[in-house]
C-alpha cells in the first residue's frame, strides 16, 4: 500500500476512478476512430476529422489527469484492455448518413461518460470524500454538459440537412465547433 494513501481514499473510490480512466481512454480511442474514418480519401470530411482528433486528445488528457489524481491519493492505476471502437459509420442502404451517424455516436459516448461521472460523484459523496466530489465537479461535469450540448446542436443541424450532399459539404466547409 502507498505511504501517501489518504485515510479517506476508499477502495471503492479507487475502483470507480480506474473504471472512469479506462472509459476516458476508450472515448479517446473512439474519437480517434472517427478521426481516421472522416479523414479517409473516400469520405473526405477534413474539418470534421480534425474536430474528432481534438476530441480524442481531450479525452486522453482527462484520463491522464485522473491517473495523476489517483496516484496523488495513494491509489493504483489499473489499465484494462481497450475495446475496439466502432470504425465504420456509413450505411450501405442510406447514402451520406455517415456524418450524422458519426456525431450521434459521439453524442452517445459523451452521455455515457457523463452518467458514469455522476455515478462516481454519488459514490464519492457516500464515501464522505468531499475532495473527490470537488475534483469530479470542478474538472469534468461542466465540460461534459457543454460537450453534450454542443454535440446535440450539431446532430440537430445535420438532421435538418436531410442528407443532401451539397448541404453536407457546405456544413463541413463551414464547420467551427
Amino acid at each position: 500500500m502507498s505511504i501517501c494513501r489518504m485515510g479517506n481514499w476508499s477502495k471503492q473510490c479507487e475502483d470507480v476512478l480506474n473504471k472512469q480512466i479506462n472509459m476516458e481512454f476508450y472515448a479517446s480511442y473512439s474519437y480517434h476512430a472517427l478521426y481516421c474514418y472522416f479523414l479517409r480519401d473516400n469520405v473526405g470530411y477534413i474539418q470534421i476529422a480534425n474536430y474528432f482528433k481534438k476530441c480524442s486528445d481531450e479525452e486522453r488528457e482527462h484520463a491522464e489527469k485522473m491517473m495523476k489524481y489517483q496516484i496523488r491519493r495513494g491509489g493504483q492505476v489499473k489499465l484494462e484492455p481497450i475495446t475496439t471502437p466502432k470504425q465504420e459509420f456509413n450505411d450501405p442502404n442510406i447514402e451520406n448518413k455517415d456524418l450524422l451517424e458519426g456525431f450521434r455516436h459521439a453524442l452517445n459516448l459523451e452521455q455515457k461518460v457523463y452518467k458514469n461521472l455522476l455515478s462516481i460523484h454519488s459514490i464519492a459523496d457516500s464515501e464522505k470524500d468531499p475532495q473527490f466530489t470537488d475534483f469530479i465537479e470542478s474538472e469534468f461535469l461542466n465540460e461534459q454538459i457543454e460537450a453534450i450540448n454542443q454535440l446535440s446542436v450539431i446532430v440537430n443541424k445535420i438532421s435538418k440537412l436531410n442528407l443532401n450532399p451539397h448541404a453536407l459539404l457546405y456544413f463541413e466547409n463551414t464547420f467551427e465547433p
